[in-house]
């Protein structure tokens, strides 16, 4: 059982704020009137004050422990003789705690972590808000899964603001006999624009044209959809002499992005063909 944080209730938070700071409490969560949590340098514990009104009931100090099995080390409480507050329940930002109280009335937590416990909301600065919690993602999985449904919500906003509402995904790749992908592109069209989000050749394939032949298809199918440009980043460290030799024309760059290096936005305007200016 690890002890990870105590709080404090008191009525006057702004002082009370001022009082830890001045003995040197470092303080990396503030939700004011409310709540408000600091850092401990030592032992990785936290230390916070929350406000209650005078006419509240005064619930006295609260202090965490941090355990494994909680379920286990709850029911061999209970069977020694200990009353709980609440059973075991789910919370987003620790995944299950149990609470109860010490002979003083001061409440006593006991929580199991769950696996996002390395991203905790405190330690991104933010505390829960109006019943709301930063829950950070536990693996690439779950990232790419809200990335999908943060994306769909963006462009549904988009779409609403500004009228247009065709955007389509668009993908092609190269595959050599044995089915294999060894060149590829990925991206999207919306409201006249193309945006290519990644262009890609196998080292043993490169020199070939093969890249050429993913930007050719790439731009004729989004002259087909009625698109004016194509937009798309590359790093200096990437290929930027083939992008301008293809036609693109460099726009700005990102400097730092990564460390040492740039991110080179370029744009190529969109010649319609005959065929799809007569579609």
């Amino acid at each position: 059982m690890t002890l990870n944080q105590v709080t404090v209730p008191c009525t006057d938070l702004a002082a009370s704020v001022a009082f830890y700071r001045g003995l040197g409490l470092h303080q990396i969560v503030s939700s004011p009137p409310d709540y408000a949590r600091f850092e401990c340098p030592l032992g990785g514990s936290t230390f916070s004050l929350h406000r209650r009104p005078e006419s509240a009931r005064d619930d006295g100090v609260v202090v965490s422990f941090e355990i494994e099995d909680l379920d286990g080390r709850v029911s061999a409480l209970q069977r020694a003789g200990f009353e709980f507050d609440t059973e075991p329940q789910e919370q987003p930002w620790l995944w299950r705690e149990a609470y109860l109280r010490d002979p003083a009335g001061n409440r006593i937590c006991l929580f199991r972590a769950g696996v996002n416990r390395r991203y905790p909301p405190w330690r991104l600065g933010v505390a829960p808000v109006m019943g709301a919690t930063l829950v950070p993602c536990r693996d690439d999985a779950e990232c790419e899964k809200l990335g999908a449904f943060l994306a769909d919500r963006i462009y549904e906003f988009n779409a609403k603001a500004t009228g247009y509402d065709d955007g389509m995904l668009l993908a092609g790749s190269i595959r050599n006999d044995a089915g294999d992908i060894v060149a590829g592109f990925n991206g999207h069209t919306w409201g006249g624009c193309c945006e290519l989000s990644h262009v890609w050749v196998d080292e043993r394939y490169r020199g070939q044209g093969l890249g050429s032949v993913l930007l050719r298809s790439a731009e004729a199918e989004a002259v087909a959809r009625g698109c004016a440009q194509v937009v798309l980043a590359t790093h200096t460290f990437q290929a930027p002499g083939f992008y301008e030799r293809m036609g693109y024309e460099k726009k700005y760059a990102i400097e730092g992005r990564p460390k040492g290096y740039a991110d080179i936005i370029y744009v190529k305007v969109l010649q319609a063909s005959p065929a799809s200016a007569l579609s």
